[in-house]
Order: C-alpha cells, then sequence, then structure tokens
C-alpha cells in the first residue's frame, strides 16, 4: 500500500512588495497550527491576514508558502466566507485575482520581485522542497461598502496533507477614487528606481512585453522617480501633495484613462523622507495621511490644468500632422476629434473643424466627477440620463434592493449613482440588482419605491435598452426607440 507523503509547509504575509525570493524563509513563532496524518503538519506566522485599502482600489496582498517537506508541494489558496461586517454582503469570487510572483533580472544582475505579477489567475503554486512562492493577490474594491470584510484565507494542498485557515480582513476607507483612474497604491522596502527603472518604469524589454501582453501601462513611481509627495503639517498630518515633477512625468509617459497608476511609497526609517510617516506614526495616523494623499492624488488626475496639459499634447500632435500633409500636398479638409471631456481645449485650438463629443447628451457619472478651472465639478451640461428601478427589498431601513444591475446599465466605468437621495450611494451591483447603502441618509426606501440610477458610462448603457422614456416636467412626453441598439456600425 503505498503511503502517503509526509506535508510540511507554512505562510506568512509581508507588505505587497516586499523582496521575497525562492529561498527566503518566513520568521517569527507559530501563530496557528495544523496537523495531519503523520508527521504532516500546517503552520501560519500571522495570526491575521489584514490590507487596508480605499473605495474603487486594487487593494495588493502577498501572501508566502514554503514547502518545509520532502515531496513537491501542489498548494491553492482562496478567500472563504468573506462578509461586509455591517451589510452581511458576501464578497463575491469575481472581484479577488489571484497571480504569482514572477522575478526580473536587472541590468545590475540582481533578481528584483516584478512590480507587475503575472495576470494568469494562478489559484495554485508548485513547490519543490525548501522552496518558497508567492500569492499576489488583488481585491477589486469598486463599488464596495466602506468598513471591514471579515472572512478567511484558505490554503489547501492539492494531493494530501492539512488545510489551513488564517483570519482574514480587509478595512476599506470611504473614499470613492474615479473609476477611470485606477489607482494601486503599494509600498516599496527598497528603491525600484536602481538599473531597472527609468523615470518610474521598466525599460528592460521581458517587462515591456508583459505590459503589452496585459494592455497595462504601468507608471511606477517612488519618491525618487516623481511621486507626488505629501505635504505635511506640524502635526504630521498630510494636507497637500506637491505634483510639478509628477505632471510633466504623465505628459511624457502619456498616459490616459486607461492606464494603471502604481504609486511606489518608498519606505525610508529612521529619516525625514516624506515615507515614514504613513507607517511609524501609529495605525490611525498613517491610515488618515494614507486616505487623505490618495483622495487628493484622485482628484489631481481629475483636474482642469491636468486635462488640458494632456489635451494640448494631443493638439500639437494634430496639429502637425495636418501641417506634414499640407507640405505632402495632401489637404486634410476634415480634422475631427475631441470629447466630452475635452471639447473647450479641442474647440478653442483653431485645429479641429469638426468635435466628435457625444455624452454630453446625457452625461454620466464618471464624466460629473471632472473638475472646471476653478476646481469645482463641470456644469457645462446637465445629467439626462438616468435608470428608474423599482425597491423589490428593504432587509433593514439602512439598505434596499433595486431591480436594475448590469443587464440594465454598465457599470466598467464604476458603479452608478443614486440621483436625488442625499448622502446615498450604491453598495453593490449583480446582473440583476443593485444594492443601496442609506446608512449615512436621513432618507429610508420601501418596496415599490422609484430610485434614479445615474450610470457611470452612458454610451454602452443606451445600449442594453430599447426604448428611450421621454420626461418633461414629471410628464412622459414621449417615447424614442434606440434603433441602432447592437449595431457595430
Amino acid at each position: 500500500e503505498a503511503k502517503e507523503p509526509t506535508v510540511r509547509y507554512e505562510v506568512w504575509t509581508t507588505n505587497p512588495y516586499d523582496p521575497i525570493y525562492p529561498d527566503t524563509e518566513g520568521t517569527g513563532p507559530v501563530r496557528i497550527k495544523e496537523k495531519g496524518v503523520s508527521a504532516s503538519r500546517a503552520h501560519s506566522l500571522t495570526d491575521e491576514i489584514r490590507a487596508t485599502g480605499t473605495c474603487g482600489e486594487y487593494v495588493p496582498l502577498a501572501i508566502h508558502v514554503r514547502n518545509r517537506g520532502d515531496a513537491t508541494l501542489p498548494v491553492r489558496f482562496d478567500l472563504a466566507g468573506v462578509l461586509h461586517e455591517q451589510t452581511g454582503l458576501r464578497l463575491r469570487t469575481d472581484r479577488v485575482q489571484v497571480h504569482f510572483v514572477d522575478y526580473i533580472l536587472t541590468r545590475l544582475k540582481k533578481l528584483v520581485p516584478d512590480p507587475l505579477p503575472r495576470a494568469n489567475n494562478a489559484n495554485s503554486l508548485r513547490l519543490s522542497p525548501g522552496e518558497t512562492g508567492s500569492f499576489f493577490v488583488l481585491v477589486d474594491t469598486r463599488g464596495m461598502p466602506a468598513g471591514p470584510w471579515k472572512g478567511r484565507a484558505r490554503f489547501t494542498p492539492l494531493r494530501s496533507g492539512p488545510k489551513l485557515e488564517v483570519p482574514f480582513e480587509l478595512d476599506v476607507a470611504p473614499v470613492v477614487l474615479p473609476q477611470r483612474v485606477p489607482i494601486w497604491v503599494t509600498f516599496w522596502s527598497y528603491s525600484p528606481s536602481h538599473g531597472w527603472m527609468s523615470e518610474g518604469r521598466g525599460k528592460n524589454k521581458p517587462y515591456m512585453d508583459l505590459m503589452r501582453r496585459t494592455g497595462v501601462n504601468v507608471v511606477q513611481m517612488s519618491y525618487r522617480d516623481g511621486a507626488p509627495q505629501p505635504i505635511l503639517n506640524e502635526n504630521n498630518e498630510t494636507v497637500g501633495i506637491t505634483v510639478d515633477e509628477f505632471d510633466r512625468m504623465m505628459l511624457r509617459r502619456e498616459f490616459t484613462h486607461h492606464d494603471y497608476l502604481v504609486v511606489g511609497l518608498t519606505i525610508r526609517r529612521g529619516t525625514k523622507r516624506w515615507g515614514p510617516h504613513f507607517l511609524e506614526a501609529g495605525y490611525d495616523q498613517w491610515k488618515q495621511n494614507f486616505v487623505a494623499y490618495t483622495r487628493m492624488l484622485a482628484q489631481h488626475i481629475r483636474g482642469h490644468a491636468e486635462r488640458r496639459a494632456a489635451t494640448d499634447a494631443a493638439i500639437d500632435l494634430t496639429r502637425s500632422t495636418v501641417d506634414l500633409l499640407g507640405r505632402q500636398g495632401i489637404p486634410c479638409e476634415i480634422v475631427a476629434g475631441a470629447g466630452t471631456g475635452t471639447w473647450e481645449f479641442e474647440a478653442a485650438s483653431g485645429v479641429y473643424n469638426e468635435l466628435q463629443a457625444g455624452s454630453y447628451v446625457f452625461m454620466d457619472a464618471d464624466y460629473a466627477q471632472n473638475l472646471d478651472a476653478t476646481g469645482a465639478p463641470v456644469a457645462s451640461f446637465e445629467q439626462a440620463l438616468f435608470i428608474y428601478s423599482t425597491v423589490i427589498s428593504s432587509p433593514v431601513p439602512e439598505r434596499a434592493v433595486v431591480d436594475a444591475g448590469l443587464k440594465a446599465l454598465s457599470a466598467e466605468s464604476g458603479a452608478p449613482e443614486v440621483a436625488d437621495i442625499e448622502s446615498a450611494r450604491v453598495a453593490g451591483v449583480s446582473d440583476e440588482h443593485t444594492t443601496i447603502d442609506l446608512s449615512n441618509s436621513n432618507a429610508r426606501l420601501a418596496v415599490g419605491d422609484g430610485v434614479k440610477l445615474i450610470p457611470s458610462h452612458c454610451d454602452p448603457t443606451a445600449n442594453l435598452h430599447d426604448w428611450y422614456v421621454c420626461v418633461r416636467n414629471d410628464r412622459v412626453e414621449a417615447l424614442w426607440p434606440v434603433v441602432a441598439r447592437g449595431c457595430i456600425w
């Protein structure tokens, strides 16, 4: 009779970008033990896996497994039973992306962890005896309610051996980031700029090829690479950010709202540089500073001056192209471009004779986050498109569920917003339902009440419907068919 192999492994967690290598060993006492048959065992060197982020962020986790046995260990990781402490909502599996960490050999012949993990959604590692591997986990918090989410991190050997469960908590801060600027804030314990990063982005060919394959343009920064530095007051509180160097780099990189912005906050312990204030001033102080910094950074991308600078760069390219064609005897009679967020810049440039802005007719929650020259939300156009939904459930006074979900509105630019109900927010969107959080609102909703939702992206939302119901002064005036629904021309 075949004898089961002896399985021994241990797990621990670190800051997401602490350099962990195949021969790295965990340190510290064993916090959680599980025994299997014979001498098999599983140990956790941490009593809880914990992460903190802001609404709209891809919150990163790095979880390491070392094979202490004599045989190859295939082991799977997943999150189980993660619930929002206040509402009881369950963390959906499609919000959790599990990758594995690969390594890059730098020009200085150093092996360093890749800041862009391999995006193959590999929930399992295959570890040789004595080898350490790392799961890199991203939790998509867009549209999630703020507050603690608690459950279990589960490790399962795929052949034999003891399973291990470690308490898991994700603390989501109540700051909603712009959905078209995915911001991924991480911490580095070493500088990413020594010989293998240039102006904050990888120059070596494997890294560039990886970004092309994944379609992710990563602008990687530390304080040396132009990252906006916090401005701290005498109480070490974040009261502003410096952005001059950051803006120049973003223009050079032709950053768009489709790209990921990865900010590496380099930790410099024992110095007066800004990094340590986020970790060494106590957890509460760090959390406040982190939230303030992230909010300021997100608002900056949405700023009027930044949009103008990025648009001016595109205008200059268009102008030079038209001039080049003219010098070759090729007249360009129609120069078309622009969008709802930038039309005022293109219209004033003298380059374009056709503007192709379209969303201004309806507007949406995403465009509403843009700021004008005074720093106030853009008010050139008003919201005209709404999804009229009906409350079908209200299990507690602070929560309501309506009958419109992803089949009724597009959410790739983020969750919809609730119209006309002060301080109401969307807590989650599923295929056919949207959950509304009223915990910060004085309003209460009952079954049968109508709720207007503002979609985050109006174009694909219109494509989900057959008719527009046209209303003026609370009266239906017309029904317009969506005649181009489903067309690709």
